[in-house]
């Protein structure tokens, strides 16, 4: 029917529109800029749209440098707030590790046996080469 139709047509719409948001902060993560991409995320949020794991990911290592909001990733993670997956347990290692705060690096792999995950090579890799490299 024509209202069917009309309804399928908004849906594509709106799923268009998302996929370009998703796509957007990808972009923006590729090109290190992690604020601007947590904004996204958070409009995401707001709007009450689904906000997979891995744009979550991929915005705590596009803000490396930033560690307020990685703070804030890992305040929300810890409350169940936030979807998690070994990948972003991966990230938080790698920023940690890059910010210089070893021990956090290991109380999150702490966390991640915690709940159950095996540590993955990807995952302990960054904090490993760290301790090699400063003894």
């Amino acid at each position: 029917s024509r209202a069917t139709d009309q309804a399928a047509g908004r849906r594509a719409k709106v799923d268009s529109g998302y996929r370009q948001q998703r796509m957007r902060i990808l972009d923006l993560c590729r090109e290190s800029r992690g604020p601007e991409a947590a904004a996204l995320v958070r409009d995401l949020e707001e709007e009450g749209r689904p906000v997979q794991t891995f744009l979550y990911n991929s915005v705590v290592l596009a803000n490396l440098e930033s560690q307020e909001h990685v703070r804030s990733v890992v305040e929300r993670l810890w409350s169940g707030a936030l979807p998690w997956d070994e990948g972003t347990y991966a990230a938080l290692v790698r920023v940690f590790v890059h910010a210089g705060e070893v021990r956090r690096a290991v109380r999150v792999l702490q966390r991640m046996r915690a709940r159950g995950l095996a540590v993955q090579r990807r995952t302990v890799q960054p904090l490993l080469e760290r301790l090699c490299r400063d003894g």
